[in-house]
């Protein structure tokens, strides 16, 4: 068996919400664990005469697009190296049947231990290079449409000049069983659950992960109503975490340990879910900043509607950068209301995905997304000048941290949008300055903290 030291910022796309899979007049309640997994199969273990060749490297995928199945022509060129998934780039090679196991550890109500085991070493990815359609639910299938959407983002960076020194590996459907331990003062409770609807970024180990998608989540109870390698969007956001780790260094250390979700967070035994009741620090703020990174890397790295969520049950609206607002129209802005909530005691709404939990980084990250989009979409700035813009202001809050983290979770939110104002008045021209402190006035966080950086702007 071998162990690997998941670090405390993992990142997850799990599901969100309680652990029931009903739907009420409130919203939609999500369970991502001990469901009906569909288990996907190899459709070609070996390659035979033509099967092996092609002068072409177009294959048509199934993709969930504008909300519904499509079957896309796409080329593959980047993505394939002879039969195998892989390129030297990008993605150092593509895994499947493995079997893992995700280890949390509570003490007192906290967490005090993250371990990822492989419990079964996988087989690498290969292809059949002349079969150019797979069926749906294959492992082929599945491969092609994650490697896909994430090889276009690391094509598109590279467009912007950055390359990443440490390709990642992927890892298409493993058997993945989440186990938590909890100690108390008189006993230590151990529950098993195998975990599907999900897929996730491990820092320790480069990689991307997808789970299965369940039968319960197919036929349409909640999260993960389609797998998630049909949706671009979703390795692409996971690709924008590889880039955050990497541009921050050991700053991504000081991510709150007790965060594990890119749209939310599985919760199986309900003494840890901690989270939810306590107020925003340093460490959740930027593991929010790291959700709507990622978010944003994949807006401006994919097309019109590879990066639409339409249809897509917890995602449509939630986490769609270009919507200003939330599910429930609730807007995505740093109101003082919604400050209040996550940093000053005011309970949090929970249980439905479809209202946002102003507590949780995945909400906080998709407002901060889609204000840095706002204010930069007024200059009519190309994806590429943006994805320039957000590049170089993690840069920025990478060599400030240290100046920042003492401020407290409010402070430093305020400084990180500073940052971001700062960048992208860089970029107004022609503009009349009041039009542009106008624009980021509006869109600041409603923060008396707010009066300085204003001031420092030149905005007052």
């Amino acid at each position: 068996m071998r162990s690997l030291l998941l670090t405390t910022f993992m990142m997850l796309i799990v599901s969100c919400g309680q652990k029931s899979s009903t739907t009420t007049k409130r919203g939609v309640f999500i369970n991502n664990v001990n469901r009906s997994p569909i288990e996907l199969f190899k459709e070609y273990t070996t390659c035979e005469g033509p099967e092996a060749e092609s002068e072409t490297p177009y294959f048509n995928l199934i993709q969930f697009l504008q909300g519904r199945l499509l079957k896309r022509n796409l080329d593959m060129e980047d993505s394939i190296s002879g039969n195998r998934l892989r390129n030297s780039n990008g993605i150092s090679d593509t895994y499947y049947d493995a079997k893992m196991m995700l280890k949390r550890s509570f003490r007192g109500g906290e967490l005090v231990g993250l371990e990822f085991v492989t419990t079964q070493a996988p087989k690498a990815m290969s292809i059949c290079p002349g079969v150019k359609s797979y069926q749906r639910y294959s492992y082929e299938n599945a491969s092609l449409s994650a490697n896909y959407s994430i090889n276009k983002t690391i094509s598109r960076l590279a467009n912007v000049g950055f390359n990443s020194q440490k390709p990642i590996g992927l890892y298409i459907a493993p058997y993945t069983i989440e186990r938590q331990i909890v100690e108390t003062n008189e006993e230590v409770i151990q529950e098993d659950s195998r975990i599907t609807d999900n897929a996730y970024y491990i820092p320790s180990m480069s990689s991307i992960v997808f789970l299965p998608q369940s039968e319960e989540s197919r036929e349409g109870a909640g999260f993960g109503n389609v797998p998630l390698w049909e949706v671009p969007m979703v390795g692409s956001h996971e690709y924008g975490h590889h880039v955050f780790h990497t541009l921050m260094g050991q700053v991504s250390g000081e991510l709150s340990p007790s965060h594990s979700g890119c749209f939310g967070k599985s919760k199986s035994l309900a003494a840890n879910d901690v989270q939810s009741l306590s107020n925003m620090n340093v460490g959740d703020v930027l593991s929010s900043l790291n959700e709507g990174f990622a978010d944003l890397i994949a807006y401006y790295t994919l097309d019109g509607a590879e990066r639409g969520l339409n249809n897509v049950v917890c995602m449509e609206k939630n986490r769609e950068v270009g919507s200003p607002v939330f599910a429930d129209n609730t807007s995505k802005l740093f109101t003082r209301d919604v400050l209040d909530v996550m940093f000053g005691g005011e309970s949090a709404i929970l249980g439905s995905c479809l209202r946002p939990n102003f507590k949780s980084i995945h909400t906080v990250g998709a407002v901060f997304s889609s204000v840095s989009e706002r204010l930069m979409k007024r200059y009519r700035l190309t994806s590429s000048q943006k994805l320039g813009i957000i590049l170089n202001w993690l840069t920025d809050l990478r060599k400030n941290h240290r100046n920042f983290a003492h401020l407290g979770g409010e402070g430093y939110l305020v400084k990180a949008y500073s940052l971001l104002a700062a960048r992208v008045k860089s970029y107004a021209g022609g503009r009349p300055l009041s039009f542009t402190c106008q624009l980021i006035e509006s869109l600041a966080p409603e923060s008396d903290l707010m009066e300085e950086e204003l001031e420092n702007l030149n905005c007052r």
